[in-house]
């Protein structure tokens, strides 16, 4: 008869027998990559349903908004140097505004704005400048400020108007005569087309009129 000691042996012998051959080890490899799999795929839809509660969250707190804000629209503080008859037509509120154009007209880096009034059967077209301090300072002093809640205005407050033949019910910028600088390109609907050519500092010349087979509807560049 075997003893409990020969017996034990006998079992350990048949365990260490069956780690040894490949089939088994097959088993169990298979068994732990199973076991992993289920883990990781546990894992990943818990962060998923937390994902989705912590998106429904924001997109809960957020209805109704835009995606970003805005400030409060407020009317800006301009004075208007030029003619006498265009500075006095918009001081008075006698023009009236027909198109916006932005782009930098003097190359200092910020943005000047290019406004077209209508002004009776003529027009008036003004143009004001970008602040530095707002889009690219040139003073260090300037970023000190800025950090103390210095907080610039996007344009400086005066403005240059140019009386024109005609409203300016299309505006455009660009270089359309192949010169140094910026020009500002106009036409009255249902009128004619005119040029004003820039010499790269932000002054313009005289509104010259562009010939064409007809009347202008529209304005693209």
């Amino acid at each position: 008869m075997l003893t409990v000691g020969s017996r034990i042996s006998t079992f350990k012998s048949q365990v260490c027998s069956a780690l040894y051959r490949p089939t088994f080890r097959r088993i169990v490899c298979v068994a732990i990559m199973l076991a992993a799999g289920c883990m990781l795929l546990s894992l990943n839809l818990a962060t998923r349903k937390a994902e989705s509660q912590s998106v429904a969250t924001v997109d809960e707190g957020r209805r109704g908004k835009a995606p970003f804000d805005l400030q409060d629209a407020r009317q800006m503080s301009v004075t208007f140097h030029g003619a006498a008859g265009a500075t006095q037509s918009l001081q008075s509120g006698q023009a009236a505004p027909r198109a916006l154009a932005s782009e930098d007209l003097d190359g200092n880096g910020t943005p000047d704005l290019v406004t077209g009034f209508a002004d009776g059967r003529t027009g008036i077209i003004t143009i004001q400048h970008g602040n530095p301090d707002a889009f690219a300072p040139a003073d260090e002093s300037v970023f000190e400020r800025l950090v103390q809640g210095y907080n610039p205005e996007s344009f400086l407050p005066d403005a240059e108007a140019y009386p024109v033949p005609a409203p300016p019910d299309f505006l455009a910028i660009g270089n359309f005569d192949h010169q140094s600088g910026k020009d500002i390109l106009f036409a009255s609907k249902g009128g004619g087309l005119y040029l004003m050519a820039g010499d790269g500092r932000g002054q313009f010349g005289l509104p010259v009129q562009i010939d064409l087979p007809g009347m202008v509807s529209a304005l693209a560049t």
